[in-house]
């Protein structure tokens, strides 16, 4: 019997024992998500304030190119966006890229910062927009292009 309680007193010690040493372990991994947190906070500020970074791989290859766009007669605000979402997604300034593209309204042209290969894609699809123009004359929009570009959803069975 006496061994029975001995037993007893030591599975007490082992679970309040893992009780200290669980919530301590807690602690430690909340002060880490903390630290983290602060860390990702301070880096995204200074990043803010730093601008979009090249790639040192792309580093002197940036090139600024200037496309009339002035025969499209779409807004070219909207323009900007669908470029945006088509050519090289994952390039562009607003989703922390490297490549910048904004209009000048006053010669009605898109201005691009991007290199060789991303100036090769924006050529190719404004060609592609203004061939689907003479390709369908008057029944032709902006958002039948737009719809003609993206992808086909899949249908899975």
């Amino acid at each position: 019997m006496k061994d029975a309680l001995v037993s007893d007193d030591k599975r007490q010690k082992m679970d309040s024992g893992y009780r200290r040493f669980g919530i301590s372990t807690l602690l430690l991994a909340v002060l880490c998500l903390a630290i983290g947190l602060a860390g990702y906070k301070i880096g995204f500020e200074r990043g803010q304030r730093l601008g979009s970074v090249v790639p040192a791989r792309l580093s002197g290859s940036i090139y600024v190119q200037q496309y009339d766009v002035s025969d499209l007669g779409v807004p070219l605000d909207q323009l900007v966006r669908e470029v945006r979402s088509s050519v090289v997604i994952d390039s562009w300034d607003v989703v922390g890229g490297y490549a910048t593209i904004r209009l000048d309204e006053e010669s009605e042209s898109l201005v691009v910062e991007q290199d060789l290969e991303g100036h090769a894609m924006v050529y190719k699809y404004l060609s592609e927009f203004r061939l689907y123009f003479a390709e369908h004359g008057s029944r032709a929009t902006a958002e039948g292009f737009y719809e003609l570009r993206k992808p086909a959803k899949r249908v899975t069975q």
